[in-house]
């Protein structure tokens, strides 16, 4: 299964930022119990954001996972079977 690169992105994005946004909420609270809650809802967040982009990145020919940077571009073309992408 695969997204369009600008679905895929966007939600990439969002849930990256709501994460560090969650951990800059964490670092702002003074109780141990709510800063240790919240610092874990934010990491898991960022990690859920990753999680999306591992598994929906994909080329829509070939299905094989696509890397997200190629020597600093954005990828435009599929590694695999030289599909271009939108």
């Amino acid at each position: 299964m695969h997204l369009p690169r600008g679905i895929c992105k966007f939600v990439h994005n969002l849930l990256l930022f709501s994460g560090l946004i969650v951990l800059f909420i964490a670092v702002l609270c003074t109780n141990l119990f709510t800063v240790m809650g919240v610092g874990a809802m934010g990491m898991a967040l960022i990690a859920l954001s990753y999680g999306f982009t591992a598994l929906f990145w994909r080329c829509p020919n070939c299905k094989k996972r696509l890397p997200w940077h190629e020597n600093g571009e954005q990828v435009t073309v599929c590694p695999h079977c030289s599909h271009k992408l939108k």
